[in-house]
């Protein structure tokens, strides 16, 4: 008799798990799941089972990316007159004025979000950052600021991760050699845009474009870079 009870039990407890594996196929723990997916959950709109673990793994792969990062970089840049921008007492041509220099260098240093309510998670996310760029010579180029990017994760291959930036930032800036005299550092703004490639969260290479002109003159210099990000 105790054994036929037993085995009713079992049978029972069987019967309800198997009830229960159908209700919730992915296994996924209600009771004890953690608030910090519950505004992710909500804000995809989907609520099935299937939805709500794609939803979890893509926060959990995306607070991996939130990190803080340090980089630095090389390139050279082009500084530019163009009459439509610029001041033409300055430098009495109304022509286009362009000059290089092949020694720029940079650094940067700042933090890197994907877990944002604004953005889809994971894909998206957006980045802050101070940098500080400068070229030698009597054609420099000199900016630094506070950046902020928005980054868009296209590609996920591996232990690969392929990006592109987008932003602008703001800070001082020195454009020399367009015009004698007319060299000195003035309030400007920079458009950020790129295309990058992480290995194992860590290590990112990229290849940047940045465009910045000087509020009060109005000279353009643009910088192609090749920068190199460690990410912590």
């Amino acid at each position: 008799m105790f054994f036929q009870v037993l085995y009713a039990n079992d049978s029972v407890n069987t019967k309800k798990q198997q009830e229960t594996n159908k209700a919730n196929p992915y296994n996924i723990d209600y009771k004890n799941l953690d608030s910090k997916y519950y505004p992710f959950i909500k804000l995809s709109n989907k609520f099935y089972d299937k939805d709500i673990i794609e939803t979890i793994q893509s926060v959990d792969k995306a607070q991996k990316k939130n990190a803080f990062f340090v980089g630095m970089l090389y390139g050279f840049n082009i500084n530019i007159f163009m009459p439509l921008f610029g001041y033409l007492d300055i430098t009495k041509t109304t022509s286009i004025k362009y000059i290089v220099n092949y020694n720029l260098f940079g650094l940067r240093a700042g933090y890197q979000k994907y877990t944002s309510n604004v953005f889809p998670v994971n894909s998206f996310g957006y980045q802050i950052y101070i940098d500080y760029n400068v070229s030698f010579g009597r054609y420099g180029l000199f900016f630094t600021g506070i950046n902020t990017d928005m980054l868009w994760d296209f590609l996920e291959y591996d232990k690969f991760i392929g990006s592109l930036n987008i932003g602008l930032g703001l800070g001082f800036t020195k454009i020399a050699g367009l015009a004698t005299n007319f060299d000195s550092y003035e309030v400007g703004y920079k458009i950020n845009m790129g295309i990058s490639v992480r290995y194992i969260t860590h290590h990112k290479i990229g290849l940047y474009f940045g465009n910045t002109q000087g509020l009060q003159r109005g000279f353009i210099g643009s910088a192609i870079t090749i920068g190199y990000d460690y990410v912590f």
